[in-house]
């Protein structure tokens, strides 16, 4: 963890995965950035990997939808996957939730540290393999959702969703 791979070392290390016999894989400020991370999430569909971090790597909702597909395959044994302060927004988080749906073997979804609405209608909040922690910065609603200053909205509770 924290050695600066790249893209290029990334792809390297998504190409040897499959047959490689690892069970955990830390990459956490690795500079993999959101390119990458298909081609690791389809070898880990057809690894061993247990634990994948990727923490630290501004994958982006993109790589959290790569990811998704991955956890989504009836074949997949990883356990715990961590994306900590990875810029994922709630289109990513959405699509690693809709994958949960279908996948038995994750534990553990480290989503700490990203910009993701605790309250939005991903339902992250929800899920008790989810970890939501902190976020980067709060949910910034656009200014057609924004409340009147006259303070009617009832800050998002379930009761106003359906």
């Amino acid at each position: 963890a924290n050695y600066r791979l790249g893209p290029e070392g990334a792809l390297s290390l998504a190409a040897a995965l499959p047959s490689s016999g690892l069970a955990e894989l830390h990459l956490a400020g690795c500079a993999v950035g959101a390119g990458p991370v298909g081609r690791i999430a389809a070898a880990v569909a057809r690894s061993s990997l247990r634990l994948l971090d990727l923490s630290h790597n501004q994958i982006g909702d993109r790589g959290a939808w790569d990811l998704a597909w991955a956890i989504a395959e009836p074949h997949a044994q990883l356990t715990t996957l961590i994306l900590k302060s990875d810029d994922i927004e709630d289109d990513g988080a959405a699509e690693l939730l809709a994958a949960l749906a279908h996948n038995t073997v994750l534990e553990v979804l480290d989503l700490s540290g990203n910009r993701i609405d605790p309250s939005g209608e991903h339902g992250a909040s929800q899920d008790r393999r989810v970890t939501l922690g902190f976020q980067s910065r709060p949910f910034l609603h656009t200014p057609a959702e924004a409340a009147p200053s006259g303070g009617e909205a009832s800050g998002g509770d379930a009761a106003s969703s359906a």
